[in-house]
C-alpha cells in the first residue's frame, strides 16, 4: 500500500512481504512469541521465501587412498532463502511445525536446500519427517530426502521414506549405491529389506586417488562399495545375494589380443571386466574384499587370455598379489594371445621390474627358470632390462644360469649384448660372497665354481662352498676347479678344495687328472704338500678312484704317521680301500715294514683278510720284510687287548696264537671270548693248527676249552689227521684221541658180547664206563658192572682156544678187558681196529682216573 503525510511524498511500503519476513526471521530466530503474532497478522504469508543466514550440515567423500572412503560433515553458513517451515524443519521444532501447517504451510515447496524433508533428514528429524510425510509430502520431496538420508547415513529416516510409498525403485536405487559409495550399512540394510534391488544399475559419480579415478558410470552397489574400498558394504551385498558375474568399464589398462602388448589408456577407457578384476585394480588395502570375492569368482578365470593374477602385476600391487596367491591363483598361467602363449606371471613381474612381486611369485612355488614362446628365462629378461634387483632375487632363488633361448643367448650373453656385463658380474660376485648358490645347468655356458676359481678369489670359493655347490662339476672337456688351481698353481684356493672334498680321483677328457696337471707343471711336491698339509688340518681328501690318487695310499707311502692318525680318525675314512693291483694301505704298511703305520692301521680296524689280486693278505705279506715276527707280536697284542668281534683282525689272533704254541697266551685268548672252534681264513680251526704244530698240551687246553677233534674243513682236513701229518706218533696226536677216546666209551654204543670166555653164543649189549666210578657197564646187575684192571685190543689166549673151531677169534673191532676179580670179557664193536684202540684207550682213562684222579 501507498502512505501519504501531508504534502511529503513517501515510498510505498509493503507490509505484507515486511511481516512474512520477520516470520521467516522469528522462525530462524526460534522465537515462538514472534512467531505466533506474525501467524495472528492477516497480511502475513505462511509461505513466504525469504532470506537468512542459515548454518546446516554438509557431507563430501574423503578419498583414503586404498583405505575406505570416508564421509566428512562439516557445518557451513550462508545466506540463502528459506520459508519459516523449513527453518522449523531444520532447526527440528516440533510445535512450530505443526502451528505453521495449521496456517496452511506448503509441505512440497522446494528451495536452494531442497525441501522441508530433506531439512528434517539432513538434521536427523525423525518426528518432523514424520509429520511432514502425513502431511502430504510429495513423491519429489521424499525422494529427495531418502537421497540425502543416503549421504549422512540415516536408517531410521530412510525406512521412514520407503514406507511412504512414495519412493520409485530408480530413486531407490540410487540411494542404495549413493550409500555404498558412503558406506552406510545400515542404511543399505535397511534400502535392501525395503526391496530395493541390490543388482539394478544408477549411474553415480566414482571417485578414487589410487589409481585415480573422477567419473560418472553406469555400476551397481557391489561395484560403488568396491571403488570406494567399503569392506563392509561388501559383505553385506554379497551374504545379500549380489551378483558377482557383472562387467563394469573402469580399466585403465587394456592390451592387444593378438601381441600381448599393454597400453595405459587411462580409468574407465579399457575394455570391460568383471568386479573381481575391479577390486584388484582399485584394491582394499587389507586385501579383505577381494578375498570375499574370491570366495564366490575362482581367481584363474581368464579375460582376453589373463587372468587376476596378471592384472595384479600389470598394476603394479604386491598386497593384491599376495591375496590372489593365498586363494589359490595359478602362478604358472600363461598369458594367451591368438597365436600362442607368450609369457607366465614371473615373466611379467622381471619385465617390469617390480622386485617385491617377483619374490611373492616365487614364494608362490612359480618356475624360476619357465620359458616363454620364444625360450627366454625370467634372468634373461631381468639381464636384457637391467632390472639389477630383479635378477638378484632370480639368482639368489635358483634361476639358471646355464640356460639359453631360442637363439642360443644365456644370460650372460643377453647382458653382455644390453651393455650390463660390469652389472651382472657384480650381482653374481655379491651373491656368491653373501652365501648364496649361483646355479647352473650347464658348466660349459656358465660356471660359478670356475668362475672364482679362475679368479683366485679364495672368500668368494668359501662361500660358494658352504652354499653347498657341486665342487666336483666338470666342463666340457672334464676340467674341474681341482684341475684349474693345479694348472695355475693356485694354491689356497687348492687347499680350500681339498679341505673340502674335491675329488682327486677324476680326469679330463685329455686323461689328465690334477695330479697329473701338477706333475706336467712341475708343481708335484706343492702338490704333495698342500694335500698333507690338509690331511693333517683334519680334513679327507677324497678320491673317488684311488687308482688315480688315494690319500690313503699316499701317506701310509710317505710313512706320515701324523697325516695317518689324522686321516683314520674320520669315521668316513675307508681303511680297506684297495689299489688297482688290491693293495690296502694295511698291505702297503706290512710290506714295506712301517710298524707305526701298520700299528694305526689295525687299530682303525683294518681288515686283515682282504686279499690282493694275487691272493695275499697283509698277514701274508708281513713275511716280505725283516720285521715280521714284530709284526706278528703288534698282532696278538692288540688281539689281546681289544677281545673278540672288534674287527675283523681279531677273529684270527686265536689261530695265529695256537698256531705259534703260545699256551699262556690261547688261554688269555679264549678267557677274552674267542672263540675255539672259529675257522680262520683257509678253514682251519685253532686245534687243527696247534695239531698241525704238534702242540700236544696246547691241543689238551683247547680241547678242555669245548674245541671239536671232529671238526672238518673243506679239504676234508682234521685236527687228527693234521697232527699225524708230522710223522711218528706226538702230543698232539695222543691228546686228540684220548678226547675221541673219552667222547667214545662215556656215551657208549652197542657192542657184541661173548659169554663163557668165548664158549657160549655171542649177543649185543650197549657198552659204556661211567666216569665217576670207573665202571664198565652193559646191564643193571653187578655182575654187569665191572673194574677193570687190564684193557687190550684183540682176543686173549683163552678165547683164542675157545674159539679156535669158529674161525672168528681175529674178527675186526675185537678187544677184551680183565676185571679185578680176574674174570675176561670179550666184546666186539663197530668200526674195527682202529675203533678196539679207542675203546681200549677210553676204557684205560677212565679207569686210571676214577681210582688215581689222573689221566694216565
Amino acid at each position: 500500500m501507498t502512505v501519504f503525510a501531508g504534502k511529503a511524498h513517501v515510498f510505498p511500503i509493503n507490509y505484507e512481504a515486511e511481516v512474512s519476513q520477520r516470520l521467516v526471521d522469528a522462525a530462524h530466530d526460534n522465537d515462538p512469541k514472534s512467531v505466533y503474532e506474525c501467524l495472528d497478522d492477516p497480511f502475513v504469508d505462511v509461505n513466504y521465501v525469504g532470506t537468512v543466514c542459515l548454518k546446516s550440515r554438509k557431507t563430501e567423500i574423503v578419498l583414503k587412498g586404498e583405505s575406505a572412503h570416508e564421509v566428512g560433515v562439516e557445518y557451513e553458513e550462508f545466506k540463502t532463502q528459506v520459508t519459516a517451515f523449513f527453518l522449523a524443519a531444520h532447526s527440528g521444532n516440533l510445535t512450530l511445525v505443526r502451528k505453521l501447517l495449521s496456517y496452511g504451510a506448503n509441505v512440497n515447496l522446494k528451495l536452494f536446500r531442497g525441501y522441508a524433508t530433506t531439512a528434517a533428514v539432513r538434521e536427523g528429524h525423525a518426528q518432523i519427517l514424520e509429520v511432514v510425510i502425513n502431511a502430504g509430502a510429495s513423491q519429489k520431496a521424499c525422494e529427495e530426502a531418502l537421497l540425502e538420508a543416503s549421504y549422512l547415513g540415516r536408517a531410521r529416516l530412510a525406512e521412514m521414506l520407503m514406507a511412504s510409498e512414495l519412493i520409485r525403485p530408480q530413486a531407490a536405487v540410487h540411494a542404495l549405491v549413493s550409500a555404498s559409495c558412503r558406506g552406510f550399512v545400515d542404511v543399505i540394510d535397511t534400502l535392501i529389506k525395503c526391496g530395493v534391488n541390490i543388482d539394478a544399475i544408477d549411474r553415480t559419480l566414482l571417485q578414487s586417488s589410487k589409481p585415480s579415478l573422477y567419473t560418472n558410470a553406469d555400476c551397481n552397489a557391489l561395484v560403488a562399495a568396491i571403488v570406494s574400498r567399503q569392506i563392509s558394504v561388501v559383505r553385506l551385498l554379497l551374504q545379500a545375494g549380489a551378483r558377482t558375474d557383472i562387467k563394469v568399464s573402469l580399466g585403465g589398462w587394456s592390451w592387444d589380443v593378438s601381441t600381448g602388448e599393454e597400453f595405459r589408456v587411462g580409468a574407465g577407457l579399457a575394455e570391460a571386466y568383471s568386479v573381481t578384476w575391479c577390486a584388484v585394480e582399485y584394491f582394499e588395502a587389507s586385501g579383505a574384499i577381494l578375498r570375499m570375492l574370491l570366495q564366490h569368482v575362482s581367481p584363474n578365470i581368464a579375460h582376453f587370455g589373463r587372468t587376476l593374477i596378471h592384472h595384479a602385476i600389470l598394476c603394479n600391487n604386491e598386497r593384491a598379489v599376495d591375496v590372489l596367491l593365498s586363494c589359490g591363483a595359478d602362478v604358472e598361467v600363461p598369458i594367451k594371445t591368438t597365436t600362442s602363449e607368450t609369457e607366465y606371471p614371473i615373466h611379467m613381474a622381471s619385465r617390469f621390474g617390480l622386485s617385491k612381486i617377483l619374490q611373492q611369485l616365487i614364494d608362490g612355488g612359480c618356475n624360476v627358470d619357465s620359458r616363454t614362446d620364444s625360450r627366454e628365462t625370467p634372468l634373461m629378461i631381468c639381464a636384457r632390462y637391467k632390472h639389477q634387483e630383479c635378477f638378484r632375487i632370480l639368482a639368489s632363488n635358483g634361476a639358471d644360469f646355464g640356460l639359453v633361448n631360442s637363439c642360443g643367448q644365456s644370460s650372460s650373453v643377453i647382458a653382455e649384448s644390453a651393455k650390463w656385463s660390469l652389472g651382472f658380474k657384480r650381482v653374481v660376485l655379491d651373491l656368491i660372497r653373501a652365501g648364496k648358490v649361483v646355479q647352473s645347468s650347464n658348466m660349459t655356458i656358465f660356471s660359478p665354481l670356475l668362475y672364482v676359481t679362475q679368479a683366485n678369489d679364495v672368500e668368494a670359493l668359501k662361500q660358494l662352498i658352504n652354499c653347498g655347490c657341486e665342487i666336483n662339476s666338470q666342463t666340457e672337456s672334464g676340467e674341474t676347479a681341482l684341475m684349474i688351481c693345479a694348472r695355475h698353481k693356485h694354491q689356497e684356493c687348492f687347499k680350500v678344495l681339498a679341505s673340502n672334498g674335491a675329488d682327486f680321483g677324476l680326469v679330463n677328457s685329455g686323461g689328465q687328472s690334477a695330479s697329473s696337471i701338477a706333475e706336467s707343471a712341475k708343481w708335484t711336491p706343492i702338490f704333495k704338500q698342500a694335500i698333507l698339509d690338509v690331511i693333517r688340518d683334519g680334513k679327507v681328501v677324497r678320491s673317488s678312484n684311488t687308482s688315480i690318487c688315494s690319500p690313503l695310499m699316499l701317506v701310509t707311502q710317505e710313512n706320515n704317521v701324523e697325516a695317518l692318525k689324522q686321516l683314520i680318525e674320520r669315521t668316513d675314512i675307508d681303511v680297506d680301500e684297495q689299489d688297482e693291483n688290491g693293495y690296502s694301505a694295511a698291505m702297503i704298511a706290512a710290506a714295506d715294514g712301517n710298524l707305526e703305520a701298520f700299528k694305526l692301521l689295525i687299530c682303525a680296524g683294518a681288515d686283515m683278510n682282504l686279499q690282493n689280486k694275487h691272493g695275499q693278505t697283509p698277514l701274508d705279506l708281513l713275511d716280505t720284510n725283516q720285521n715280521g715276527e714284530e709284526f706278528e707280536k703288534l698282532l696278538l697284542n692288540h688281539a689281546v687287548q681289544k677281545g673278540p668281534n672288534s674287527s675283523s683282525l681279531e677273529f684270527y689272533a686265536l689261530h695265529l696264537a695256537a698256531q705259534h704254541g703260545d699256551l699262556d697266551l690261547v688261554h688269555t685268548l679264549i678267557s677274552r671270548g674267542y672263540d675255539v672252534n672259529a675257522f680262520d681264513a683257509e678253514g682251519y680251526t685253532p686245534l687243527m693248527l696247534a695239531a698241525r704244530g704238534g702242540h700236544g698240551k696246547l691241543c689238551e687246553l683247547l680241547i678242555s676249552f669245548g674245541a671239536r677233534c671232529d671238526t672238518v674243513n673243506a679239504r676234508h682236513e682234521t685236527a687228527l689227521s693234521l697232527a699225524r701229518k708230522t710223522g711218528s706218533k706226538n702230543d698232539a696226536e695222543k691228546a686228540i684221541l684220548n678226547e675221541f677216546a673219552l667222547k667214545l666209551v662215556l656215551g657208549g654204543s652197542h657192542v657184541k658180547k661173548h659169554t663163557k670166555c668165548g664158549k657160549g653164543a655171542p649177543h649185543s649189549k650197549l657198552l659204556r664206563m661211567l666216569g665217576a666210578a670207573g665202571l664198565l657197564r652193559w646191564g643193571k646187575s653187578s655182575k654187569r658192572n665191572v673194574i677193570c684192571k687190564k684193557a687190550e685190543v684183540g682176543p686173549s689166549d683163552a678165547f683164542r682156544w675157545n674159539r679156535r673151531r669158529k674161525f672168528d677169534c681175529d674178527e675186526p673191532g675185537m678187544f677184551h678187558v680183565v676185571t679185578t676179580k680176574n674174570k675176561e670179557l670179550h666184546f666186539v664193536c663197530e668200526g674195527g681196529k682202529e675203533m678196539a684202540e679207542l675203546w681200549v684207550r677210553g676204557i684205560k682213562l677212565v679207569t686210571m682216573k676214577a681210582i688215581f684222579g689222573k689221566n694216565e
